[in-house]
């Protein structure tokens, strides 16, 4: 108590709660008087590393004194006395009243009183309704914090209040209550869109069944990417984490009173299935990323939970058939009994993809594996659409594994009829994909390192025309950005090696990209454009009947 609790380090003032917490099982008469003559007072003092452990310290306490009642049957004030009852409740009243939290050290002191809070609820500690509306306002402040542990231990404490001290209030109450968290789901402020998505997905399901239809409705809208919302993928990530944590709370049947029908089942696949589209990129990187693997949990974790019949094919095939998703892997084996409908070709898959547990943690097991899926009509182009994330991403590493496990079609190694269906699906992907900000980087990126390649060289010209006029149509509508420029120019020259038509159409362009008000657009044409001629030597034939009309000019 005296070296411990006011140490210096975080951590050993947390691992110190909890041994107190522990030895008050042991001993519970002595915890008693130690925690209403040392910790206790301490819970207000000026000095923050003593608050701090003081206030983590008598949570666990009072936690584990609470469980002591219960486990002998006795009433917590019987147990406690009302001089210590009163003493803790006043205790609330003061942590609340100084708001230590405003203060240095605020983000230490928010974790402490939500631990606090949570210990307190867990623990069933009676509070008057008074303290536990303001205890309640507090945490509401906490969902909105730019600190993720803060927002971590709120959601915890939040879930734990609402569990234990509103379970029998009125339905109006909880109609009110409930009012205080939708609207901050789609609220323009992105933390409090952060920590209220996940804390309300995380309600018990009395107050979720007050208005299901609503707290779906806005988990929904909080998962949609916006103009003003395209940077707040740690949303969208606990939105989806909320949309399937609801699922599992209220039960999924159309039986089941208050629970998720089939139509509201198939609002949230689809709010699941657009989420595996979600590969938003911007300085950090692809902040998609996180978006992606809430969608592929949930959506398995709805598969687990669903009954087979309620799963509509049409969205099973628009799962199996999404663009770059992995989690068809796991999902065609649930551990449910019977198996997911409406699987096409599912005995050619199940000869593919053993079943779980499956190990794809690295590229070569993964691309070993769809590269055999690829071969299947079904599943052609998804699979291609999934190259392109991956041979047109900005790790190497994934880039190398993805165009060395090319399969025979794309290597030019198999039957002519069957690389014409391979470059028809390339060519669907990216006029589908046209003037999509984020996913046009990739297929770029992905056409120059598939181009560099030479597999597509034995049908690459007759393939020429229509990719030059879909590259074209990318980059005649509206203003592009430089890096998209700059990817063009590869893709240009690789078009020079096409027929004569697509040589003089590229050409053309280039000469445009030679006088772009970028001057590093200029330098890197006229670099490219240098290397490109010096080792084109199919076009010949054109390069001389170019420089035989220029003759007859002269003469």
């Amino acid at each position: 108590m005296d070296r411990k609790v006011i140490h210096w380090d975080t951590v050993i003032r947390q691992l110190t709660s909890q041994a107190l917490h522990q030895m008050t099982f042991l001993d519970p008469e002595s915890m008693k008087l130690i925690l209403s003559t040392q910790i206790l007072p301490r819970c207000t003092n000026s000095e923050l590393y003593l608050r701090h452990g003081s206030i983590l310290a008598s949570g666990k306490v009072i936690s584990a004194l609470c469980q002591v009642a219960k486990d002998h049957q006795r009433r917590l004030p019987d147990e406690l006395g009302d001089a210590a009852m009163e003493s803790i409740t006043q205790t609330c009243i003061d942590i609340l009243e100084e708001r230590f939290w405003r203060s240095f050290g605020g983000d230490q002191m928010r974790i402490a009183v939500c631990h606090f809070i949570q210990d307190l609820s867990s623990g069933a500690f009676p509070l008057p309704d008074a303290v536990v509306d303001r205890w309640l306002k507090a945490l509401r402040e906490c969902l909105a914090s730019a600190d993720s542990n803060v927002q971590q231990s709120a959601i915890s404490a939040v879930t734990a209040l609402i569990g234990e001290y509103f379970r029998h209030q009125p339905v109006e109450k909880l109609t009110a209550l409930l009012n205080h968290f939708l609207p901050e789901v789609t609220s323009n402020n992105q933390q409090a869109r952060v920590g209220n998505a996940l804390a309300l997905g995380s309600m018990p399901r009395f107050l979720l069944t007050v208005s299901l239809p609503k707290v779906i409705q806005q988990l929904c809208t909080c998962a949609l990417i916006t103009d003003k919302t395209l940077q707040g993928a740690e949303s969208r990530k606990n939105a989806l984490t909320g949309l399937s944590l609801v699922c599992t709370t209220v039960g999924i049947a159309p039986s089941s009173p208050g629970g998720v029908d089939q139509v509201t089942l198939a609002v949230i696949f689809r709010t699941l299935i657009d989420g595996l589209e979600d590969y938003t990129v911007d300085s950090r990187g692809d902040i998609g990323a996180i978006v992606r693997e809430s969608a592929m949990s949930s959506i398995q974790v709805l598969n687990n939970a669903a009954q087979p019949d309620l799963l509509e094919d049409d969205l099973i095939m628009r799962w199996l058939n999404n663009r770059r998703n992995k989690s068809v892997v796991p999902g065609c084996w649930p551990p449910t009994d019977p198996t997911i409908p409406h699987i096409e070709q599912l005995e050619e898959l199940r000869s593919i993809i053993p079943p779980p547990p499956l190990d794809i943690s690295t590229e070569k097991e993964c691309f070993d594996l769809w590269m055999k899926v690829m071969r299947l009509d079904t599943y052609r182009k998804a699979v291609i659409t999934g190259l392109v994330s991956s041979i047109g991403s900005l790790t190497e590493s994934l880039f190398q594994r993805s165009i060395h496990e090319l399969p025979p079609p794309v290597g030019g190694r198999d039957k002519l009829d069957e690389l014409n269906l391979v470059t028809r699906d390339i060519l669907n992907v990216l006029q589908e994909n046209l003037n999509s900000v984020r996913l046009m980087p990739y297929i770029f990126n992905f056409l120059d390192h598939l181009l560099s390649s030479g597999c597509l060289d034995s049908v690459f010209k007759s393939m020429s025309r229509s990719l030059l006029t879909l590259i074209r149509t990318e980059m005649t509508n509206g203003g592009k950005p430089l890096k998209l420029l700059i990817s063009s120019v590869d893709l240009y020259c690789h078009l020079l090696r096409g027929d004569q038509v697509t040589f003089a159409k590229s050409i053309i362009h280039l000469l445009n990209l030679l006088v772009n008000r970028f001057p590093r657009v200029r330098k890197i044409t006229a670099t490219k454009l240098y290397e490109t001629l010096l080792t084109l030597t199919d076009i010949s034939p054109s390069l001389a009947n170019h420089k035989d009309h220029g003759h007859s000019q002269r003469h």
